[in-house]
């Protein structure tokens, strides 16, 4: 895995068992909202298949959910070594 890629993830409710909250990653132009477990899980591995990181594979990645993701558009960086510190302040 490279330091470009890593998760926060901002809780900011839990009611009736369901969470909702925002998450980061330095490859995301800015923080994608989440409204619950499964959508934050989709929203991640959909990130990794795009970037295929690290060195995504499907043969491992067994998240089986009959949901798919709906509006939620991923905008990526142009990730460099010599940009990279930059991105690391949460948008």
């Amino acid at each position: 895995m490279t330091k470009e890629m890593y998760f926060t993830i901002a809780l900011l409710s839990y009611e009736n068992g369901v969470i909702y909250g925002d998450l980061h990653s330095p490859v995301l132009k800015k923080s994608i909202q989440f409204h619950n477990l499964t959508e934050l899980i989709l929203i991640m591995d959909q990130i990794m298949k795009d970037l295929n990181i690290p060195e995504y594979d499907e043969r491992y990645h067994h998240v089986i959910i009959k949901k798919q993701l709906h509006d939620v558009e991923l905008d990526y960086q142009d990730l460099k070594q010599d940009n990279f510190e930059k991105y690391l302040i949460v948008h």
